[in-house]
């Protein structure tokens, strides 16, 4: 199952839920940013083989690449992803 596929599931579970569209939104954003760092950077498509290191390294690059309230963001949505994902 890729990174996206996994989302719809995700996005549906939020949903009935009573999340905000701004907050799925909001994750679906960072979903996006991840999933092309992924492409951009070889990593994989199954979410399966998706590891804490390449999080960490997704964090970390987009620290560098933005601003820390971004990376923050997109940390917290790591988070919540990684309850809601798998």
């Amino acid at each position: 199952m890729t990174l996206h596929e996994a989302f719809g599931s995700w996005e549906i579970a939020l949903q009935s839920r009573d999340r905000k569209a701004v907050t799925i939104n909001s994750y679906r954003d960072t979903i996006d940013v991840f999933a092309a760092w992924l492409t951009d950077n070889g990593g994989p498509d199954d979410i399966e083989a998706i590891t804490a290191d390449l999080v960490r390294r997704f964090l970390t690059a987009e620290r560098l690449r933005t601003t820390p309230g971004n990376a923050h963001k997109h940390y917290r949505t790591s988070e919540h992803a990684s309850a809601g994902l798998r």
